[in-house]
């Protein structure tokens, strides 16, 4: 999926939970972050190279760093910590689940498993099916 892509599921995420809340913004933000968060390796890619580009969709596309992205932003913005951790975890799972649904898969038991993927159109090759 294309980062507009992300980010707008992690927008209607966040607004779901941020629904009628005084802290809205900081859901938004929070959701926001999560669903673009697992991404983030790719910059050890483009730092290592090839052997850096066999770490993304690794611990980042996981259930762990799903956890770890969210208890990071709850950590960090020390205001409302259960629900900005519930934002940024629904914004993280929202980011592994549509990058489950390509060819690629994700490893959401990452180091246990291998990868899971659903093996659907991939968003490149929509102008080849037209």
């Amino acid at each position: 999926m294309t980062p507009a892509g992300h980010l707008l599921s992690g927008y209607l995420v966040g607004d779901a939970i941020g629904q009628g809340s005084p802290h809205r913004p900081w859901i938004l933000g929070a959701a926001l972050f999560g669903s673009i968060a697992p991404d983030f390796d790719v910059a050890v890619g483009l730092l290592g190279g090839w052997a850096g580009a066999g770490a993304h969709r690794g611990v980042t596309h996981s259930f762990l760093g799903a956890v770890a992205f969210a208890a990071l932003v709850a950590v960090v913005s020390r205001k409302r910590f259960r629900l900005l951790f519930t934002a940024c975890l629904c914004g993280v799972l929202t980011h592994v689940f549509w990058d489950w649904l390509n060819v690629w898969g994700v490893r959401p038991f990452w180091p246990w498993q291998a990868s899971f993927r659903g093996n659907l159109l991939h968003e490149g090759d929509l102008p080849a099916a037209a």
